[in-house]
């Protein structure tokens, strides 16, 4: 390799170092239909298939997102009802998630003489369809593997 060449290469990598898009986009894909996939095949998906197709992707040049509708959360993590009930593991969810008043049964007004419903007080059982540490595992092995690519 003459000089010249080993300077374009170390230019190329220095490139793709700082615009991770390609290789974001790439993994962030796999774990996008991955994920679609695996919410199709639960038994309590609804008939319409919209939280499969709630699942999408946003790339920025560092870094990448996963979102969906709120109710796979749910569905995946649980909440504890009123009453105490619902199997929630809150030390596995995501910190906005047990932070977030949003996310909690009987936050709502009741003032008007509305009646919290079902779930409200029964809560609902966690029924884990993904795993938050799996996918972080995965993406940081993937994203080594990519890196030690294009730096060898």
């Amino acid at each position: 390799m003459t000089l010249d060449e080993l300077e374009q290469n170390l230019e190329n990598m220095e490139q793709s170092l700082y615009n991770l898009t390609p290789i974001l986009t790439e993994i962030g894909n796999d774990m996008t239909a991955k994920l679609r996939a695996d919410a199709a095949s639960f038994a309590w998906k609804d008939s319409t298939g919209a939280l499969a197709s709630s699942i999408s992707l946003t790339v920025q040049p560092d870094s990448f997102g996963i979102s969906m509708y709120n109710y796979g959360a749910f569905q995946n993590f649980g909440v504890i009802g009123f009453e105490g009930g619902g199997k929630n593991q809150s030390q596995d969810n995501p910190k906005s998630f047990n932070n977030n008043n949003k996310f909690k049964f009987g936050t709502g007004n009741y003032s008007r003489g509305g009646r919290p419903w079902g779930a409200y007080y029964s809560g609902l059982n966690a029924k884990r369809w993904f795993d938050m540490d799996d996918i972080t595992n995965d993406v940081t092995t993937r994203l080594q593997q990519e890196l030690n690519n294009i730096i060898q």
